[in-house]
């Protein structure tokens, strides 16, 4: 009876004991799951937390150009440069209420879109490609407007040759018509050498039309003008390059190489019309086609 109680006690024990340990592990499965559950909660609650700053971030930079996106996404140091920021002071207090975003960019704008042909540069670049854009607008548009007025120079003198021909011609003609009238007026060789001999008759026949009497008076005058315009547009093209020069020192050095090459160009060019003016007034005057000189 003694060993039957005894072994009673025993099997309660262990039957306490498994119970307990029992309880125990429920009670750890119910702490971990509660714990588990919050911290799915804490998460779902930051989840919706940065989707509503996202989305008011979002809200805050259409605001602004769109260009300021593709700035920021493009270079997320920007979030931290109070120097950019200053530009923008709702933004620059935005970031500093929510400091999260300058942390995770990629996150907070990820609804901008960089498009793969646009390639953002730093300010100081930008600044530098667009004063180089700058320039080379004004340079197409120069070139373009001294093809223009090219064109329309050779179409005003292909005009000019045109006319002066034709009153050219049209004056032959006349004189010719009236040689041939005044010819049949003689009736014999003698009146018509009588005729000749006077000084109304030799003025007559030796008349020529106008304009070749303009060119011949402007032949013997010729070299000179040549010379004399050559000289001036070598000084005038030497004025220019030295004004290049003059501006080169106050421009970017991607300008300042292109303005070089154009002052260095026109200096060079009107050196040369220089000298082609000096060696052409050398070879006329020892050729005799300066004519006299005047004393």
């Amino acid at each position: 009876m003694r060993l039957t109680g005894l072994m009673r006690d025993v099997v309660g024990g262990v039957v306490v004991v498994v119970a307990a340990m029992v309880g125990g592990w429920g009670g750890s499965l119910t702490v971990v799951e509660a714990q588990t559950r919050t911290a799915a909660a804490r998460s779902d609650q930051n989840s919706q937390s940065a989707e509503d700053t996202r989305r008011e971030f979002r809200q805050l930079l259409e605001q602004f150009p769109p260009a300021l996106g593709v700035v920021l996404k493009s270079d997320p140091t920007l979030l931290s440069n109070a120097t950019y920021l200053a530009s923008y002071p709702a933004l620059a207090q935005y970031l500093t209420e929510h400091p999260e975003v300058p942390r995770d960019p990629a996150y907070f704008l990820e609804h901008v879109q960089l498009r793969k042909d646009t390639v953002m540069l730093a300010p100081d670049a930008q600044v530098k490609r667009d004063a180089i854009n700058m320039w080379r607008d004004t340079t197409s548009g120069f070139m373009f407007l001294l093809g223009f007025a090219t064109a329309g120079f050779c179409l005003v003198w292909i005009v000019r040759s045109v006319v002066e021909h034709r009153r050219w011609l049209r004056a032959t003609r006349i004189q010719s018509d009236a040689h041939n009238k005044l010819l049949e007026r003689f009736s014999s060789s003698a009146e018509l050498a009588a005729y000749m001999e006077s000084p109304a008759g030799a003025q007559f026949l030796q008349a020529a039309p106008l304009s070749l009497d303009a060119s011949s008076r402007r032949a013997p005058g010729a070299p000179f003008s040549r010379i004399l315009w050559s000289a001036q547009a070598g000084v005038v093209l030497i004025a220019a390059g030295i004004g290049f020069l003059l501006i080169q020192r106050n421009m970017i050095d991607e300008v300042a190489q292109m303005l070089g090459a154009w002052g260095t160009f026109s200096i060079a060019v009107g050196v040369g019309f220089v000298i082609s003016a000096a060696a052409s007034y050398v070879i006329s005057s020892r050729m005799g086609l300066l004519g006299e000189p005047k004393v």
